[in-house]
């Protein structure tokens, strides 16, 4: 399949805009670019879309994801609590407590691991929507929509761990 160049530039763009917004530019810069996690988020789904994965099983999909998604962020997370653990950096000592650690390896926890649940929320919805949209069912995909949306939520807010 041939690269689509839109998604590529929106990549692009979104990351950029995302460094941008971890340097902390002046206010009227950092309003500019308030769009970029919400669009990583489409993008990733436009790219699901697009790459034609329209018939595969659903449990290995996720499972994939999972693995691809989580694991990486989890090698990550054990040499930061490992790094806090030994150089008791200030200010980040207070974060190595069981609870906030196992948090954090739930997806919850501090900083920027959210994304990471909500890409992976992406990535599992994304078959589900390709496949209502394959056959044009208006009356569940507008159900789905709202479901997932709702699932989405809850899952943000931490009423589900």
């Amino acid at each position: 399949m041939q690269r689509n160049i839109i998604i590529d530039a929106m990549r692009v763009l979104g990351l950029l805009l995302i460094i941008l917004a971890h340097v902390q530019p002046p206010s009227f810069i950092f309003q500019l670019r308030t769009f970029d996690v919400p669009m990583m988020i489409f993008v990733s789904g436009m790219a699901y879309y697009y790459s034609g994965k329209s018939n595969i099983k659903l449990w290995q999909y996720s499972l994939s994801r999972f693995k691809r998604l989580v694991f990486p962020v989890w090698i990550f997370l054990v040499f930061f609590f490992l790094s806090i653990f030994i150089f008791e950096p200030v200010g980040f000592v207070d974060l190595f407590t069981l609870k906030t650690i196992i948090s954090t390896f739930l997806l919850g926890g501090f900083g920027y691991v959210w994304i990471i649940k909500v890409f992976l929320i992406i990535a599992i919805c994304s078959p589900i929507f390709v496949r209502f949209i394959k056959y044009k069912s208006g009356y569940a995909l507008t159900f789905i929509t709202l479901a997932m949306l709702l699932v989405s939520l809850l899952v943000l807010n931490g009423f589900v761990e």
